[in-house]
């Protein structure tokens, strides 16, 4: 590696790197409110705006306490230092060439320092660039990549084995606008994933319900179709007492796998679809996804099942394909349950709906 810039940043120069204040966060598509919500709760947070997507949104922010804070975010895919946007970013490739230009211009340094605070000095250094281009611009993504890659290949004096991360660089155009940003962190990919049986929901989805469900302290919940366990282990509390339940014992393997590796402790049975093995009103509420679950495809059925075991004023959080009947039957009371909301989710591609219900009290 040349010295054109400095890519490898020394600890002991960390403290004359310039503060990074300007960050964005991912999220799913209907996810953002929450991770508003979690950004708000934060000391130093301000100038929050959300770029509002049907699949993904991207949450701006300035931030001027510590970013190891920003790791503890739930319900966001991802932590990006925000380099800054081009605007007049045109669909051909005058445009690509301009996205290049503000490129050359941005020092990645303080990102790659700040990256190096957060999970320590890597031990190969190397910058890479992935870029997503939206609709009616008449170059792909992997042109403006190979153009990026060059850009940052002269400025800092990269070998082609150095054009590859662990530092990443983002470029997103969407109409007219670039926005850059560095990534400083993943948080979809939770480390107490051991095993997996197909299907899971993203993990801040998963989080998200649990913002939607806003249980207390003390609780007994319990997932009714759990596959791996990720969304009682999501749970923000320590001290529930959760209840892992599924039709398959793969299922409860996998939970009990993934509830080890997070330090937690759940009870777990098998169960007919029909009947749950819970005592009458013991239960104070319920997390569930349901899409793509073909057992359980009429999910005013599936309600009806849970209704026993619930105590007076239970809640349940339900992840489905939009039900119209569910919702009509609701309406006309023919349900013992009431609506309290519903929130539009994009979740492994595809729009859901999460209900909030509750029992009569």
């Amino acid at each position: 590696m040349g010295h054109n810039d400095r890519l490898e940043i020394e600890p002991a120069l960390w403290p004359e790197i310039e503060k990074i204040f300007d960050f964005f966060v991912t999220t799913p598509g209907g996810v953002d409110g929450f991770a508003v919500q979690e950004l708000r709760s934060l000391q130093g947070v301000r100038g929050i705006g959300v770029d509002r997507r049907r699949r993904q949104s991207r949450i701006h922010f300035q931030y001027d306490r510590s970013p190891r804070r920003l790791l503890d975010l739930r319900c966001v895919n991802g932590v990006y230092a925000d380099l800054g946007n081009v605007q007049g970013v045109t669909v051909g490739r005058p445009g690509m060439l301009r996205v290049a230009e503000a490129l050359a211009k941005i020092d990645v340094t303080p990102a790659i320092a700040l990256y190096d605070i957060l999970h320590g000095v890597q031990d190969a250094p190397g910058l890479r660039v992935t870029c997503t281009v939206g609709r009616g611009h008449r170059f792909t993504a992997g042109e403006l990549s190979q153009i990026l890659v060059a850009v940052l290949a002269d400025r800092y004096d990269l070998d082609p084995q150095e054009q590859s991360g662990p530092y990443t660089v983002h470029v997103s155009i969407e109409r007219r606008t670039a926005r850059i940003g560095f990534r400083l962190a993943r948080l979809d990919e939770r480390n107490y994933v051991g095993a997996t049986v197909g299907g899971e929901l993203p993990a801040p989805v998963s989080a998200a319900l649990w913002r939607i469900a806003k249980p207390r302290s003390g609780e007994c919940w319990l997932d009714s179709a759990c596959r791996s366990g990720l969304n009682l282990i999501e749970a923000p509390q320590t001290d529930l007492k959760k209840v892992a339940l599924d039709l398959h014992p793969p299922c409860l393997d996998a939970t009990s796998i993934n509830a080890e590796a997070a330090g937690q402790r759940l009870s777990s049975a098998l169960w007919d679809g029909h009947h749950l093995p819970c005592a009458p009103s013991s239960v104070d509420g319920v997390v569930t996804d349901l899409s793509r679950r073909t057992e359980f495809e009429d999910v005013c059925h599936w309600l009806e099942t849970h209704r026993a075991a619930l105590k007076p004023d239970g809640r349940i959080v339900v992840l489905c394909d939009r039900d119209r009947d569910l919702e009509d039957r609701l309406e006309s009371g023919s349900l013992p349950f009431r609506q309290v909301s519903r929130h539009s989710i994009k979740a492994a591609g595809r729009s859901r709906s999460a209900y909030h219900l509750r029992t009569p009290t």
